[in-house]
Parts: C-alpha cells; sequence; structure tokens
C-alpha cells in the first residue's frame, strides 16, 4: 500500500439540463489531463494505423469515387477493436480487481489519411 499516489482533482458543474447534469472532472499534474463527462472518459483519442493490413492485400476501397470503403476492411477493424475490447477487460478485472469493468474501445472513423495537430 505504500505505494499509492492520490491525485488532485476538481470537479465542475459546466451547465444543468431539464434532467441530468454534465459534470467535467479534470486530473491536474498530469502530463496529459483525463476528462470526463457524467462517468464517460472523453477527450481521449488513439489511433491506429492499418497500413500493414493494406500493404498486404487487404482491400480498403469498395469505390473510391464514392467514398465506399470494403467490407474487407470493416471486418478487419472490428476484429481489432473486439480484440483490444476483450484486453481491457481483462486487464481491468485483474490489475483494477472489478467485476464490472466499463473500459471500452470504440471505433471513431475510417480514413485514408489524416492531419493531426
Amino acid at each position: 500500500m505504500d505505494n499509492i499516489q492520490y491525485v488532485d482533482f476538481e470537479v465542475e458543474e459546466l451547465n444543468a439540463f431539464e434532467d441530468e447534469y454534465v459534470y467535467d472532472l479534470e486530473m491536474v499534474d498530469q502530463e496529459q489531463p483525463w476528462f470526463y463527462a457524467n462517468d464517460i472518459l472523453v477527450h481521449n483519442s488513439s489511433y491506429i494505423s492499418i497500413a500493414p493490413l493494406i500493404n498486404n492485400g487487404v482491400k480498403f476501397w469498395e469505390d473510391q469515387s464514392k467514398g465506399l470503403i470494403h467490407q474487407e476492411t470493416y471486418d478487419k477493424i472490428q476484429e481489432i477493436e473486439d480484440y483490444l475490447n476483450e484486453g481491457i477487460t481483462k486487464w481491468a478485472r485483474k490489475a483494477l480487481l472489478t467485476e464490472d469493468p466499463r473500459f471500452v474501445f470504440k471505433r471513431e472513423s475510417i480514413a485514408d489519411v489524416a492531419t493531426f495537430l
């Protein structure tokens, strides 16, 4: 128990709605702050490249002129999402000793190019 590290945090009411409130919780003294809204972690995204899949024969486009992505790409990305969600659940049960882990990875988008600032 000597290795427990406590982090200061602030809870601020952002706005009142008819039947609910949205709260913003920011972890301070962190290199990358975490933000929560109604118990959901927001503002944190991770991106991966599927270029190795495409370079090894997975078809990206069904019809590039119409912006239609091939079903094979959707299927491979779903496999990755399922693998990550299975892994994060196992990790949470073991590392956090929880029976009800609620970590979930969800695909935000599939893009052939991206710019990050």
